[in-house]
């Protein structure tokens, strides 16, 4: 079992997350089906056929006899799970409607919600509930169950930071969240990351700043290690993580060996992507 830390972002955050993943779940095709009888249909298979076998074929086809076996050993679809929380209060948020890969359900009164969905590939996934920013989740997943803890920041609260930093909240517009794993403290300092879409202002977690973060890319010694992009431009971008350490080698959660996934900054959303340094 994989553990990531638990995000706890006490003045202002857009994520506090804890990020669980467990063994392989499909353990691969045995291929039973590899019909490995020949068939040269002389009938000495052994496979109680009574038909006669007369099949004009003689089963020459090297096996493409119904069930094709193109699933090469893929895995099943895998279980995400999300717990929401207010951010304000830590109170759990039930009735939070969430979704991937065309699963959908409903927070309970715990706040808890499980999906399934596809194994090796990119997922997106959507939670979103009244007087909340919409948020829109990104993960890399292999082939084991996953889940993030998470709270969702009420409207009123993303207005007072961008009113802190000068700015207006644009519906038009987005925010990308970008958090990187590691380190001795469960979080990765001296990760930098870019982006190439247009935005009016970045921020690091700040403990020593009177208001909790400051303005920057790339994330501090001690602090959560989350980068957040203000007012993005709309649109698909593969967000760039460097960190200090050239030892150090970061993968998008919670894949073990993706290092670059295309997140989409989604209008009037909060859209998050998550890294694990090691």
């Amino acid at each position: 079992m994989r553990t990531s830390p638990f995000l706890f972002l006490t003045t202002i955050g857009f994520l506090a997350s804890t990020v669980v993943a467990c063994g392989d779940k499909d353990g691969g095709d045995s291929g039973a089906s590899a019909d490995t009888d020949g068939d040269t249909d002389a009938d000495t298979d052994a496979d109680t056929d009574t038909d006669a076998d007369t099949d004009a074929d003689a089963d020459t086809d090297a096996d493409t006899d119904a069930d094709t076996d193109t699933d090469s050993g893929t895995a099943a679809d895998v279980v995400g799970s999300l717990t929401i929380m207010d951010f304000a209060d830590g109170a759990a948020l039930s009735g939070v409607a969430a979704s991937a890969a065309g699963d959908t359900a409903s927070t309970d009164s715990s706040g808890y919600v499980q999906l399934m969905v596809p194994a090796n590939g990119d997922v997106e996934a959507m939670a979103t509930v009244d007087g909340y920013i919409d948020s829109y989740f990104t993960f890399a997943v292999d082939e084991a169950d996953f889940g993030l803890g998470t709270f969702l920041v009420g409207d009123a609260t993303a207005d007072a930071v961008y009113g802190a930093l000068g700015l207006s909240r644009d519906p038009a517009k987005g925010i990308l969240v970008v958090t990187a794993f590691g380190g001795s403290s469960g979080f990765q300092p001296g990760a930098t990351v870019d982006v190439g879409l247009d935005y009016d202002a970045v921020m690091v977690r700040d403990t020593a700043s009177p208001l909790g973060f400051s303005l920057g890319n790339t994330t501090l010694e001690g602090n959560s290690a989350w980068v957040v992009f203000l007012n993005v431009e709309p649109g698909a971008v593969a967000p760039s993580l460097e960190v200090a350490d050239s030892s150090v080698t970061c993968t998008v959660w919670p894949s073990e060996s993706a290092v670059d996934t295309e997140v989409t900054v989604h209008a009037d959303g909060a859209s998050h992507l998550h890294y694990n340094c090691r």
